[in-house]
Order: structure tokens, then sequence, then C-alpha cells
């Protein structure tokens, strides 16, 4: 598989390609999935993630093929970007939802707790003292980012019971402070 076409080769699949010719989008894959998943893979270091990448890349690339530019750069760069643009995004999507009570993890979520516990010097020795799944529920939330929803699916419990517990650990986390 080369990742180099021809111009001609090159302008006659972008015009397939504006012209939502599916064997063009075909073309296209077969002519540079390879190249650019690997370069996708050597950037997440998971397979399964970079599979997941080039799938969004490729509808990206299919959805803009017309703002391509050839003034700017040949298509295999412009899609390269695409591609490595969307694994960048997927990595700090992970970076911030995985900083195991970091530093940047601990700020922000002190940022958040703010109104909750004013001036209170270390927030985690309250959060130490919350039951194992209420903590388990603020670090989620609040450190790693993960919305209600999404904490109810990695759980496995239902949204209802997240609520619960972020509410009770909220309450729970008043008390301590004002003892």
């Amino acid at each position: 598989m080369g990742t180099k076409l021809s111009t001609t080769i090159e302008r006659e699949l972008i015009v397939s390609l504006a012209r939502n010719e599916e064997h063009a989008f075909e073309d296209l894959y077969e002519q540079y999935s390879v190249s650019l998943y690997n370069i996708v893979c050597q950037i997440l270091k998971d397979e399964r993630m970079a599979e997941d990448v080039m799938q969004e890349a490729f509808l990206k690339i299919w959805m803009n093929i017309r703002t391509y530019n050839d003034l700017k750069g040949s298509l295999f760069t412009w899609m390269l970007n695409i591609a490595r643009n969307t694994a960048i995004d997927i990595l700090r999507k992970q970076y911030v939802r995985h900083d195991l009570w970091g530093e940047i993890g601990r700020e922000a979520a002190t940022i958040a707790f703010s109104d909750l516990c004013p001036g209170h010097k270390d927030l985690w020795e309250l959060v130490d003292q919350l039951r194992p799944e209420r903590q388990k529920v603020i670090y989620m939330v609040y450190v790693q980012g993960y919305t209600h929803e999404e904490v109810a699916v990695k759980l496995c419990v239902p949204l209802g019971t997240v609520k619960s517990r972020v509410r009770s650990a909220l309450m729970e986390l008043r008390i301590l402070y004002t003892n």
C-alpha cells in the first residue's frame, strides 16, 4: 500500500469523492488506511482505539473532502492531519478522565468543591472519610470528569443510584467540614 498517488489519479479521486461516489471512498480507504492506521496506532498505542479513530477520521474525511485544497498540501498530508488530530483528541479526553488522583485532578476537584468547603486545606482528608462507594462516585465525577450517566454505565448501577451517592456524599462532606 503506497501513500502517494500520482497527481492526476489523486485529482480524479478527489472529484469522485466530492460527487459522493461510493467506489471513490473504497479506493481512498484501500490506498491510505494502512498508512494512517499505523500512524494512529503509534499515537494511541492501542489497536482497538486506533480502529475507532480510523472510522471517525475517515468519516470526517468523507464529510469534509470539499474543504481539501491541493495548494496547501497533498491529500495524504491533509488526511494524516485529520487522523492525527482525531487521535490526539481521544488522548486528551482520556488524560482528563484517567488522571488518577494526580495534582491536576486534585486541583480541579478542589476548585469544584470550593463552594462546599471554602478554605479547607485538605479536602481529600474529608473525601477519605466517606464510604468507598461514595468516594468512588466523587472521584469519577469531580476528578475524572465523567457524567453521572457515564458513571452509571461504568459501575453497572442505575443512574438514580449514582445521583443519590453523589448527593449523599456532598451532604456528608458538608457535615464533615462543619465538624
